[in-house]
């Protein structure tokens, strides 16, 4: 659900009729038109926005072009711009930017004010990543001028960017540096609007508490303040869908009604269609289905007539959950297209992991069990894609801290200790690289089968008592596969920490190998039989016993077998073969798959490796299970051997000396 935040814009209206525009004028009537454009600019907002500003505006443009008076065609422009943001007209006002853009660079003039507007405007259209880009350059030119009201407001734009965005924790960062900022500026209108929206940031955590004692201090300055009556109505829509959350309709009511009748009144359409979905959301907690869907309906008519990209996406996400509680299930899936379209063009990836889930439920509830578990993918995919975001951010952050100590570290010492400050850098490297890996497998590859998991949970109590026991005992199976993606991802990370802080217990004993392979074939037919795999075991062997550490040697064997049935096509064969010679005795496991290129055999036993190659039924996959026979190898004074071509399989053999 979406909450309405704020940012900064104002100017006022305009009597026409006091300037008389003629052939030619005096420095007199250039100076009172002057005066006039900069009132209008410091007031102008959306219930004073008209008309006849516009053509002031325009006329004034005229005038002061004809006089190469350029700081003032610049505010003339100002004013064209504002007027066509004020009547939610987004895409001419961005029109009018681009060409004040232009004439701010041919006359060199500040552009800082322009490229602030231009991100307002590209956040409404949808288009996130021009309006991030527009936003930061403006903040640039607004720290190289020290511009501490610019720089406030820039944060607190940023702030709203990323909290539409799901990122709460760069949301919250920009927001309070807002904050810090505006606290010591003696105009309160910065300070209310990162307020408000510091509010949206505590509701979207569900942080209610704090969100309503921050919105009641804004609403009782503003109630004192009339020159932004938009910045009072966003306050009581928020507040109303605060309390619509905590189930006390009747104040959740009164807000939202008090916050729409503001936005009529001043004609903010922006508002409005907030506030409807707001009043839809509310009728809706109270199953009055009927008054919903026609609240949101009437938003959604708005935000077409001003082609409102986030009140689409807001609209449409509502209408289906709508749908899908009254069972109206077709129009549910309509809904859910229609939001899909717009998310992928704006990259709003929250959204898509939204319908990706609802459209899964959907199908799942109509029995259309590929439709839903095709979703549920997409759904996991987009998961994947944001953790990797965080990831990747953290990693950078990380990076880019140690690159700035390193060089601060160079410049403060001699030439002879630089050999070992670039060691300890690059073993530092080594451990970073490993702590990033490791996030991203835990974060990645075990967030989605628990995601899953907690999907199916979820679907199975809601529809426990319309599914069938064939339904039920199909999903309790995917349960327990995603369960053994999970454990197995999680054995792996567990075998890592044992082995690396020497906790691996290394008891030897004597062992018949015939004996342990023929179990470990046995256990992993099971897995190799859904891929209509078989596992042959060939023994030309003539003594199978040998004195080393059972729990190395079966684990070694055990995840080589297993590898070779992860990367095997369907309907192919795995083959064991064992035989000795007087010094050793040798291990092989052969497979029919894709086999490795030169480039995965260089990298192939280093730890969270990424081959070519990815298993063939959806196995999970996380780059230390070669690792991990490696350093097992090594622990009995054993080696694995690998032969391979693209294209004609692979077969490792482990090489085991037949003396202690």
């Amino acid at each position: 659900m979406s909450y309405l935040g704020t940012t900064d814009m104002r100017i006022s209206s305009v009597n026409l009729s006091e300037i008389r525009l003629k052939n030619g004028y005096s420095l007199k009537s250039i100076d009172e038109m002057k005066a006039k454009l900069e009132a209008h600019i410091s007031s102008l907002n959306f219930h004073t926005v008209n008309p006849s500003l516009l053509k002031f505006a325009e006329q004034s443009l005229k005038v002061f072009k004809s006089y190469n008076d350029y700081k003032a065609v610049i505010r003339a422009m100002r004013l064209i711009v504002a007027y066509y943001y004020f009547t939610s007209n987004f895409k001419e006002s961005i029109n009018q930017i681009e060409k004040a853009l232009v004439y701010c660079k041919k006359h060199d003039l500040d552009t800082d004010h322009f490229l602030f507007i231009a991100a307002s405007n590209y956040l409404y259209l949808g288009d996130m990543t021009k309006a991030l880009s527009y936003i930061r350059e403006s903040l640039k030119i607004r720290k190289q001028k020290n511009n501490k009201k610019g720089i406030a407001q820039c944060y607190n734009s940023m702030g709203l960017f990323y909290n539409n965005m799901g990122n709460y924790f760069l949301a919250s960062r920009y927001y309070l540096k807002s904050l810090k900022i505006s606290r010591t500026l003696p105009d309160s209108a910065d300070l209310k609007n990162v307020l408000n929206n510091l509010a949206v940031m505590y509701m979207n955590v569900k942080k209610y508490d704090r969100a309503i004692k921050i919105l009641e201090e804004n609403i009782s300055h503003l109630g004192k303040d009339s020159t932004d009556l938009s910045k009072l109505a966003t306050c009581y829509c928020n507040l109303g869908n605060v309390y619509t959350h905590l189930h006390d309709y009747k104040t959740a009511l009164k807000y939202l009604e008090l916050g729409d009748s503001i936005s009529i009144k001043i004609n903010n359409n922006i508002n409005r269609v907030q506030s409807l979905n707001h009043l839809g959301v509310l009728h809706e907690h109270k199953k009055d289905y009927e008054n919903a869907e026609k609240y949101f309906k009437i938003s959604l008519e708005i935000s077409n007539k001003i082609g409102y990209q986030n009140g689409f996406l807001t609209n449409y996400s509502n209408l289906a959950s709508m749908y899908i509680k009254t069972c109206r299930f077709d129009k549910a899936i309509a809904m859910l297209n229609k939001n899909l379209v717009i998310a992928k063009k704006m990259k709003a990836l929250n959204i898509l992991k939204e319908s990706y889930q609802m459209l899964s439920q959907v199908y799942k509830i109509n029995k259309d069990h590929k439709n839903a578990y095709k979703f549920l993918e997409k759904y996991n995919k987009i998961i994947e894609q944001l953790n990797k975001k965080k990831v990747s951010l953290r990693t950078k952050s990380l990076l880019l801290e140690n690159e700035v100590e390193m060089q601060e570290t160079e410049l403060k010492i001699s030439d002879e200790k630089n050999k070992k400050l670039i060691e300890l850098s690059e073993n530092l490297d080594r451990a970073n690289k490993d702590k990033n890996d490791f996030i991203g497998i835990v974060s990645h590859d075990l967030r989605n089968p628990i995601s899953t998991i907690s999907a199916i949970a979820d679907f199975i109590n809601e529809h426990s008592d319309s599914l069938s026991k064939e339904e039920i005992q199909s999903l309790i199976e995917d349960i327990k596969n995603c369960s053994v993606k999970s454990l197995d991802i999680m054995s792996n990370l567990l075998d890592i920490n044992s082995i690396e802080s020497g906790n691996w217990n290394e008891r030897q004993e004597k062992i018949n190998l015939v004996e342990l392979i023929s179990q470990i074939k046995e256990k992993n037919q099971v897995f190799a039989n859904p891929k209509n795999i078989e596992i042959i075991l060939n023994k030309k062997i003539k003594n199978p016993e040998v004195i080393t550490v059972k729990m190395c040697i079966e684990h070694i064997i055990n995840n080589l077998v297993s590898n070779a049935i992860k990367y095997s096509p369907f309907n192919k064969k795995v083959y064991i073969t064992l035989r000795d010679n007087v010094k050793n005795i040798y291990v092989g496991i052969k497979d029919e798959g894709p086999g490795f290129t030169e480039s995965d055999k260089k990298g192939l036993f280093k730890k969270f490796a990424k081959l070519s190659n990815k298993p063939t039924g959806g196995e999970p996959s996380s780059g230390l299970g070669l690792y991990i026979i490696k350093k097992l190898s090594e622990i009995i004074n054993s080696q694995v051997i690998l032969e391979s071509e693209p294209g004609k399989g692979a077969t490792f053999t482990l090489k085991i000396p037949t003396k202690r």
